[in-house]
């Protein structure tokens, strides 16, 4: 891996990418100075996209841990209430384009990346971009696992029949330590939601379909509505590195 190396902004490196932000009017600017030893091993780690596919393999290969340790590395844990999570030691396991998919996004200062490991296809794919703008590198992950692998559609939900009144309504509590709201609604086409708050993705209104009695998907987000006394009272919010609890509001 070559290409490696803890960042800095001062060494000279050759055919280093420059970061950019949105400016006023959604004009790039340079990303403004950072000193690296805050971030740390969150963020200024820099690299390419040949060293991290040479990192991949050999993590996945077993070059990197013992077959114990990296078993526990990808394995999610059970929180207390018996909710199975879907996010390891610092890696998702959730489908992308419907495959099997161990992965993570980033982003610090001026980028943006995205990396998966596809174990059924043993594929990789790694997207770097160098702007913290608006382009999504998850949304070029998922629309080149699409190209390359093919779309795997989720098996269809079951019928939404019924009243489901009880389920519209708006949830308060905390997502990755901010305020998080999300909001239910029904209509003729059934139920949907929209998330606000830092970290809640990217807060348009999103249809869901139902998997069970009191539970609904959109993607890759799950929602699960908790009963009190048969009252529906409480919204648990999945969406992968992020499981929040949030109450009902009146």
């Amino acid at each position: 891996m070559p290409d490696s190396r803890y960042c800095s902004e001062s060494a000279v490196v050759k055919r280093r990418a420059h970061g950019y932000d949105m400016g006023p009017g959604g004009v790039l600017v340079r990303a403004a100075y950072l000193d690296h030893t805050w971030p740390f091993a969150a963020g200024s780690l820099c690299s390419t996209t040949g060293d991290l596919i040479a990192w991949t393999r050999a993590l996945h290969g077993g070059k990197i841990l013992g077959s114990a340790a990296y078993r526990e590395l990808i394995t999610p844990d059970t929180l207390n209430d018996g909710t199975r999570l879907r996010y390891a030691k610092g890696l998702a396991l959730s489908p992308v384009a419907g495959h099997r998919t161990i992965h993570h996004s980033g982003g610090i200062n001026g980028f943006r990346s995205d990396l998966a490991w596809f174990p059924d296809d043993s594929a990789i794919i790694v997207v770097l971009v160098n702007t913290s703008g608006p382009v999504n590198p998850g949304g070029i992950l998922s629309a080149m696992a699409e190209r390359l692998l093919g779309k795997r559609e989720p098996a269809p939900g079951r019928p939404i029949a019924g009243d489901l009144a009880e389920f519209a309504g708006a949830w308060r509590g905390l997502g990755r330590g901010n305020p998080l709201v999300i909001r239910t609604s029904v209509d003729s086409a059934g139920l949907s939601f929209q998330a606000q708050g830092p970290g809640a993705g990217p807060g348009q209104q999103r249809r869901l379909r139902r998997l069970g009695s009191d539970s609904f998907a959109a993607g890759e987000t799950l929602l699960t509505f908790l009963r009190e006394g048969g009252r529906v009272v409480k919204l648990r919010f999945d969406e992968v590195s992020i499981v929040s609890t949030l109450d009902r509001q009146p």
